[in-house]
Formats: C-alpha cells, sequence, structure tokens
C-alpha cells in the first residue's frame, strides 16, 4: 500500500513538475522544447559570455540575438545591431519583440508567418510608438527580469526530488528483480 501511494505521489510530482518546465518555457530556461510559439519560434537563455537570452526558429537559427543585424541596410535603412532583447509577446500569428540597439534605442521587431520566403518567416522593424500601438495583440514575457523566483526555485526542488524518487524506483525494481531471479534458480 505504501508503494501504491509513493507512485501517486511521484506521478503527482511529474505532473506538476512538466507544468512548471512549461512555464519557464518562454524564458528559456526548459527542460523539454514544447511549441508554444508560433512557426515552432522558441526562446533560448545562454550566459551572458554566450550571447545571452535568443530568440530561434524550429531548426535552431537564431532570429534575434545579441549583436545581431536588425535589418538588410538596403531595406530598411537601419544600420543597428541588437544589444539586449527586453521582452516579447506572442499570439498565435507572430511574436513582437522589444529590443535595445547598440545606439541605446528601443525599437520592435515583429516576427511573422510569409509562406513566400524561404524561412517561411518575415521580419519587419518599428519604432518605439508604432510598436506600441500593437502591444495590446500580444501576451508579454518581460526577459530582463527573469524568471519569477517562485518559478525557477519550485522546479529546481521537484527536480531534485524526482531524482531521488527516481533512484528510490531503480532500487525498487532492481531489488524484485533480484529477488524473482534469486528464486527462479533456487527452484530449480
Amino acid at each position: 500500500m505504501k508503494k501504491i501511494i509513493l507512485l501517486v505521489i511521484t506521478i503527482a510530482i511529474v505532473g506538476i513538475w512538466i507544468t512548471l518546465d512549461r512555464k519557464i518555457f518562454f524564458y528559456g530556461r526548459n527542460i523539454f522544447t514544447y511549441h508554444l510559439l508560433p512557426k515552432n519560434i522558441y526562446p533560448e537563455f545562454r550566459p551572458e559570455f554566450e550571447g545571452g537570452f535568443a530568440i530561434r526558429d524550429e531548426y535552431g537559427f537564431s532570429l534575434l540575438a545579441r549583436s545581431f543585424p536588425l535589418s538588410n541596410k538596403l531595406a530598411n535603412k537601419i544600420d543597428e545591431n541588437v544589444n539586449n532583447i527586453l521582452e516579447y509577446g506572442y499570439n498565435t500569428q507572430s511574436i513582437l519583440v522589444l529590443l535595445e540597439t547598440e545606439k541605446n534605442k528601443k525599437r520592435y521587431v515583429q516576427i511573422s508567418s510569409n509562406p513566400k520566403s524561404r524561412a517561411g518567416l518575415d521580419r519587419e522593424v518599428f519604432n518605439k510608438k508604432t510598436g506600441n500601438q500593437k502591444r495590446d495583440k500580444y501576451k508579454w514575457v518581460n526577459i530582463e527580469k527573469g524568471v519569477p523566483y517562485y518559478l525557477e526555485r519550485s522546479h529546481s526542488l521537484l527536480q531534485l526530488v524526482l531524482f531521488i524518487l527516481f533512484v528510490y524506483w531503480i532500487f525498487f525494481i532492481f531489488s524484485k528483480l533480484y529477488q524473482a531471479i534469486k528464486y527462479f534458480i533456487v527452484r530449480k
């Protein structure tokens, strides 16, 4: 009976841990990959010395990251690179990213579907005023503030508890297997 209760507790903890992992997906700190953003775009957290936070496409190529050029100089006549991604918003169709350029200007970049392009994605750069007018259509994730403390700590603590439970269940299964093999050998 104790084993059944422990098994139910293990399953419940796995469910809670997966829910937390899905929530920290938006900050790029998840373990599993979820397809919660349009066109299988996903955020990725890296330490500052590796370039910091980035937004990548389904193949792992950077769509926006530090030192990334904002646009073709001929198309938008913007000669700036990304310095920092501050926050991004998403809906079912597109992603709108608020970033800071190397010239300390805040700009918005909208990444949306475009079946005519090779990558299937289109990037548009907006000034702050135009971007602010579009903000209401998106659900926002603040990258600058980082993952809420309770989410990150709960996720890490549950990960540790799951590891301990996993080790326990492995020992339990192998001990039962050992007993079955020992019983089978003695019986012959």
